[in-house]
């Protein structure tokens, strides 16, 4: 069906473009010389407001419908472009790393809301025969996107050295989403 193949195409971009900024998060806390034990503390934190606002996004949804999607999107689109722009200027400086700490979450939030929208409208347009079909589809597209763009992200990151690696992330998300 055209509607499978649509949604599995832009899940596979879509989340695969979004997951570059959990390699962003951990380069960005190894650059500001975070120790290591932090990291799942920050990590969980990020998890535990996501699932917050989760819970609190069906309401939103109901309010705004598919458009939910597009407001998410520009979330995420505006969190890649002001980490590229804070990372650039001073990245260790505490009001800097308090913001892109902070724009982190925000990413966070964004991309829970959007798996949680997009799972809504895929059981709502879908007969209950092939919902289990469809959904695997939409489950190997969003892990193939993962793992696609972690092999790309990692392949930025090899070629930029030190040099502003989070700048080149964002870069990358920057122009990608928004297709």
């Amino acid at each position: 069906r055209p509607f499978v193949i649509c949604m599995a195409i832009f899940v596979f971009c879509f989340f695969g473009i979004t997951s570059v900024h959990q390699t962003m998060t951990k380069v960005y806390l190894q650059d500001i010389n975070t120790p290591a034990y932090l990291f799942g503390y920050i990590f969980c934190a990020y998890k535990i407001i996501a699932a917050i606002a989760s819970k609190l996004q069906f309401k939103y949804e109901l309010k705004r419908g598919v458009r939910t999607l597009i407001i998410f999107s520009s979330m995420i689109l505006f969190a890649y472009t002001s980490t590229a722009i804070i990372y650039s200027i001073n990245p260790t400086s505490a009001l800097s790393v308090i913001l892109v700490l902070s724009i982190f979450a925000v990413q966070h939030i964004s991309r829970a809301s959007c798996r949680i929208t997009l799972k809504n409208y895929v059981n709502t347009c879908v007969s209950k025969h092939s919902l289990t079909r469809t959904l695997t589809i939409y489950s190997m597209a969003e892990c193939s996107g993962y793992a696609f763009t972690t092999m790309i992200t990692s392949i930025i990151m090899e070629l930029s050295g030190n040099s502003y690696p989070i700048t080149n992330l964002s870069l990358v998300g920057i122009f990608i989403l928004p297709l």
